[in-house]
């Protein structure tokens, strides 16, 4: 072998090492799916769960008032403070759900400008908590009519009952709406968080 065949063997093993290296060296692209850009920054979904326990509360307060007030027009003297019981610890979870959500909504604030916009969540939560408000404030006015007809106890009157009735229709309609809100919240988590795609 001449010296110049040794050269450009040389060169060739040479130019095929340097390749190697490149190849070996030069970063790989990602896939696409781990490109997105996830929130460093968790947001704990337990609002969520607040609100449903609250909605739960909610039902089972609005359906001890029915069953109270199926015994009150049948004439028997029932006693009111489970009702009452039932009442007060939905309008306190509702409190609860409100708060959390506020809570989560300031966390959510904080964030705009560091991670992918939570505007989605936010508008989402801001929507729950004005159903959470109108279940509680229908929930107060339960609360009140129950007083007024635990007052007429000792005689059944239609107009006391037809109050009751109506309003206990309307925390029925707000209680609906709220299981929508929670719904709608949970799709924007999740769309925000993308785990749809996981």
């Amino acid at each position: 072998m001449n010296s110049k065949t040794l050269k450009v063997t040389g060169a060739v093993v040479f130019s095929c090492f340097v390749m190697i290296l490149i190849v070996i060296y030069t970063p790989k692209p990602e896939p696409r799916h781990s490109k997105r850009r996830f929130p460093s920054k968790i947001v704990d979904p337990e609002y969520l769960n607040l609100a449903n326990q609250a909605l739960s509360k909610t039902n089972k307060a609005n359906r001890t008032a029915l069953q109270k007030l199926r015994q009150f027009t049948r004439g028997e003297k029932i006693d009111f403070s489970s009702l009452t019981a039932a009442n007060t610890a939905a309008i306190d979870a509702l409190a609860e759900a409100d708060k959390s959500i506020k809570l989560c909504n300031e966390e959510l604030q904080k964030l705009k400008k560091e991670e992918p916009s939570p505007t989605i969540l936010i508008e989402a939560n801001i929507k729950l908590i004005a159903s959470l408000n109108e279940i509680s404030e229908t929930m107060k006015t339960l609360h009140i009519e129950i007083q007024h007809l635990k007052e007429e106890n000792a005689q059944p009157l239609l107009p006391p009952i037809k109050k009751v009735i109506d309003v206990s229709t309307k925390v029925t309609d707000a209680t609906q709406k709220g299981t929508k809100a929670i719904d709608a919240t949970i799709k924007a988590y999740r769309k925000y968080y993308q785990l749809d795609r996981l």
